[in-house]
C-alpha cells in the first residue's frame, strides 16, 4: 500500500515542544522517519520556524530532517486568497489558508494540524472542501496527529 502524503503545519512541529501535544507530534515524526507516511512542509512553515527564537529553532530544525519542502506556488497563493474571499478564514490568518491551499494544489492526502480554531474545525473543513470542489480540486482530509498515529498497520 502506498504511504499517505501528509502536510504538517507549524502547530504539529511546535507540538513536539508542547506537553499537551508532544506525545502524538513526536510519534508522527517517528512514523514519517520509518517510512509509514511521507511528510511535507512548505517554505511558509520554514519561514515561521526561522522567525522563532533561537532556542526553539535549535530544537525544531533537527527533527524535520525527513520532511520534504514544498513551495507556495502562485496557484496556492490564489487558492488561499479564494479561501479568504469566501470567509473560510479571515485575512489575518492568511498563513493558515495557505497551508490548506498548498496541501490541496500539491494533491497531498491530508493536512495534519493542532490548529482547532482555523484549520481542524468541522465547519471550516466543510468550507475549505466546498471551495476546493467548486474550484476543481479534490477534497482533502484535515486531521490531527491522533488520527494517523494510532492506525493499525
Amino acid at each position: 500500500m502506498k504511504s499517505l502524503k501528509l502536510y504538517l503545519d507549524t502547530s504539529v512541529i511546535g507540538g513536539t515542544l508542547d506537553p499537551e501535544f508532544q506525545k502524538e507530534s513526536n510519534l508522527l515524526f517517528v512514523l514519517i522517519n520509518e517510512g509509514v507516511y511521507q511528510g511535507f512542509v512548505s517554505d511558509s512553515v520554514m519561514a515561521e520556524i526561522q522567525n522563532a527564537p533561537d532556542w526553539i529553532k535549535e530544537k525544531l530544525i533537527p527533527i524535520m530532517g525527513e520532511l520534504k519542502i514544498l513551495s507556495g506556488s502562485q496557484e496556492a497563493l490564489d487558492l488561499a486568497r479564494i479561501y479568504i474571499n469566501e470567509k473560510v478564514v479571515s485575512a489575518k490568518f492568511f498563513t493558515d489558508a495557505l497551508h490548506v491551499a498548498i496541501t490541496t494544489v500539491h494533491h497531498l492526502d491530508a493536512i495534519v494540524s493542532w490548529n482547532f480554531k482555523h484549520i481542524v474545525n468541522l465547519s471550516r473543513i466543510r468550507l475549505f472542501n466546498s471551495v476546493n470542489y467548486r474550484e476543481g480540486y479534490k477534497q482533502i482530509d484535515i486531521i490531527t496527529p491522533l488520527e494517523v498515529c494510532y492506525e493499525e498497520f
